[in-house]
């Protein structure tokens, strides 16, 4: 069954709503607060790249500041360590 334009425009609309009020108000099953799971941030970053959205990196918002908490892959000197292997006899 393919859809028509209209109801194409009318669903992709609705899910857009629906995650939005999935990201505001989702609240955790284990302590009470107000904010989606993994599986839903999944579902809403799928949607975003999906519909070509990008991410506005200016200074002060929290996008911002967690790419500055990343650590930087390009300098050779800060490395990422590996976890030991413990060997069990």
């Amino acid at each position: 069954m393919k859809l028509d334009a209209k109801t194409q425009a009318e669903l992709h609309e609705k899910l857009g709503a629906a995650l939005l009020e999935m990201l505001n108000a989702t609240p955790c099953s284990h302590c009470n607060r107000t904010y989606p799971g993994a599986k839903e941030l999944t579902v809403i970053r799928q949607f975003l790249a999906d519909n070509g959205t990008t991410a506005d990196l200016r200074s002060q918002t929290p996008l911002h500041n967690l790419a500055d908490a990343l650590p930087s892959f390009e300098d050779p000197e800060e490395r990422v360590s590996k976890p030991s292997k413990k060997r069990t006899a």
